[in-house]
C-alpha cells in the first residue's frame, strides 16, 4: 500500500489529520521513506502536514477518489505493528504490553515483572526504547510510561476507584 493510500485510509478512519508517525507504521515503511513521500506528495498539492501530522488537501481527496482503502485500526493493532517495525524482543514486547493501560509504571516493578536479572541489561533496553521514541521517563527517572505516539487514539482512561 502506498503512502498516498495509507493516509487517505487512515484520515478516513480516524475522520482527522494522522499522526505522522502512525503513516510509517501502517505503510510498513521507514520514518525516511515516508518523509520522502511526503515531500513528492507536498510538492503535488495532495498533502499538508507538519511535524505532527498529516492530512489530504481538496486536491488529495480527488486524486485518490474513491480508492480510499479501508484500515482497520485499534489500539492493540498499533501496539502490535510497533513491536513488528522496531523488531523488538520478547522482553522488550513485555514491557510495551505491561505500559500499555498508558499509566507511569516504577522502574523497580517492571524490572522483576520482565525478569531482567542485571539492572545494567534493563537500563539498557529501556535506553532502546526511548531511543525508538516508544517510552519517555515521567517526573523522576523511577517512573517511565509509553509515548503519546503509541496511544493514536489518546491514552485509555484510568480505571475508577
Amino acid at each position: 500500500m502506498s503512502v498516498f493510500q495509507v493516509i487517505a485510509g487512515l484520515e478516513k478512519a480516524l475522520q482527522r489529520p494522522v499522526a505522522r508517525n502512525l503513516v510509517s507504521v501502517y505503510a510498513s515503511k521507514a520514518d525516511k521513506t515516508v518523509s520522502n513521500e511526503l515531500a513528492k506528495l507536498k510538492s503535488k498539492g495532495h498533502v499538508e502536514y507538519d511535524a505532527k501530522t498529516i492530512r489530504l488537501t481538496l486536491a488529495g481527496k480527488k486524486t485518490i477518489g474513491s480508492s480510499i482503502p479501508t484500515i482497520l485500526i485499534s489500539q492493540d493493532a498499533t501496539l502490535l505493528r510497533m513491536k513488528k517495525q522496531h523488531n523488538l524482543t520478547k522482553k522488550e514486547c513485555v514491557i510495551v504490553d505491561i505500559l500499555s493501560n498508558g499509566r507511569p509504571h516504577n522502574k523497580k516493578e517492571v524490572m522483576e515483572k520482565t525478569e531482567f536479572i542485571a539492572k545494567k541489561t534493563f537500563d539498557n533496553t529501556l535506553g532502546k526504547l526511548k531511543r525508538l521514541e516508544i517510552v519517555e521517563y515521567t517526573d523522576s527517572s523511577r517512573f517511565f510510561q509509553l509515548t503519546e505516539k503509541m496511544f493514536p487514539f489518546g491514552r485509555p482512561p484510568k480505571p475508577a476507584d
